[in-house]
């Protein structure tokens, strides 16, 4: 009776213990099918606890998930649907039928998170998307001027600080705004009328102060931005004009100043293809600062572009020898010894350049090309070997 209850019990244990292994092996068979879903994942109709969510992301630097919870707040009182909020056709529009005391502050949020992540491009055209739809709103044109200033579009950061301006025409971010805009422009009276209005808002401000002396120390400054405004603008005729104004204005100032000016001289002839006299240029510049790296690219694409790709493999080569992780050395390094038919040395140059950026559509084709090349010096081997 004794042993019969033994082995019911033992019996009892093992089964249990079955029973427990079958219950981890499911929780670890669903787990990796099921994955858990985080408590504060998507709060469903609930506008105020996403856009809280979003705005305390947003506090602590995670502006991909804020910009997630931002979208749900949008979701949330609109009914759009989380693909109609994303890509390049984002239906944003739709959501003119919601009060837009409710939705301008997740809009605002999406905006604020993309300037933070540094997408300056996006977060002005999404900006230029809901200003259509909302007409003046203080803050998303504050936004896109900011945007549009740091991709150095000064016409339209002068767009948007203006029309905050117009209302509000002490408002101190538009005002600053508006100065080095223009400044940045080489715009003389605008520069000089909104400086002032600047430091009548903010007289101790250290850096308004030094931008003022250099201004009336000189006119180089302002010439200077006028003439890489106008660089930008693909307007070279008149930016080498301005660049060489400024090398004028520059005998007076430091080294440095001059260095800049010629730079932009040579970045200009460059740009217009007059590769000789950009030549004559570069030689002068590096015969005192021989180790800058601007006029040496320039020296290397001049000598390429002429064909004289002994001379741009020298300069190519000096510039990786002293910023070795160039991506522009290496690219022209492959391409001046293919030409050269220095095809083991292309393909060396071709291999570190693809470490530093993985698909490059020109060295894709440079790598098609030697390999082509490999393949006929294989049978220009055979052929020696048994007779053509």
């Amino acid at each position: 009776m004794i042993k019969k209850r033994r082995k019911i019990e033992m019996k009892f244990n093992i089964d249990a213990i079955w029973n427990k292994a079958y219950i981890i092996i499911i929780i670890i068979f669903f787990s990796f099918y099921c994955p858990i879903i985080a408590a504060d994942s998507y709060f469903g109709d609930d506008y105020e606890k996403n856009l809280k969510t979003a705005y305390n992301y947003f506090l602590k630097g995670d502006y991909l998930k804020s910009i997630k919870y931002y979208r749900n707040s949008i979701i949330a009182i609109s009914g759009l649907l989380p693909e109609e909020l994303t890509g390049a056709n984002s239906s944003i529009m739709k959501i003119s039928v919601v009060p837009e005391k409710r939705w301008i502050s997740s809009i605002i949020g999406i905006q604020n998170c993309k300037i933070r992540i540094g997408k300056y491009r996006n977060a002005a055209e999404f900006g230029d998307k809901v200003l259509r739809l909302t007409g003046y709103n203080k803050p998303l044109i504050l936004n896109n001027a900011y945007c549009y200033y740091l991709l150095k579009n000064y016409a339209k950061t002068v767009d948007f600080y203006g029309k905050v301006f117009k209302i509000e025409n002490k408002n101190a971010i538009a005002v600053l705004g508006l100065f080095w805009a223009y400044y940045y422009m080489g715009e003389v009276d605008n520069t000089h009328k909104f400086l002032q209005r600047s430091l009548e808002l903010d007289k101790n401000n250290k850096g308004l102060l030094k931008i003022r002396t250099q201004i009336e120390k000189s006119d180089y400054y302002l010439t200077m931005n006028s003439a890489y405004y106008n660089y930008l603008e693909e307007r070279c005729e008149k930016s080498l004009k301005l660049y060489e104004t400024s090398l004028d204005l520059a005998q007076k100032l430091s080294g440095a100043e001059r260095l800049n000016a010629a730079i932009g001289i040579n970045n200009c002839l460059v740009k217009k293809k007059v590769y000789f006299k950009a030549i004559i240029v570069g030689e002068n510049i590096l015969f005192e600062y021989p180790e800058n790296p601007f006029t040496i690219l320039n020296m290397a694409f001049s000598y390429y572009s002429l064909k004289e790709y002994e001379k741009s493999t020298l300069y190519y080569y000096n510039l990786h020898r002293l910023y070795p992780k160039r991506f522009d050395a290496l690219y022209g390094l492959s391409w001046s010894y293919y030409y050269s038919k220095k095809y083991d040395k292309a393909k060396k140059y071709l291999k570190l350049a693809k470490k530093i950026v993985k698909f490059n559509k020109s060295l894709a084709e440079l790598e098609e090309k030697l390999y082509k090349t490999n393949i006929s010096s294989r049978f220009d081997n055979l052929f020696d070997k048994y007779g053509k």
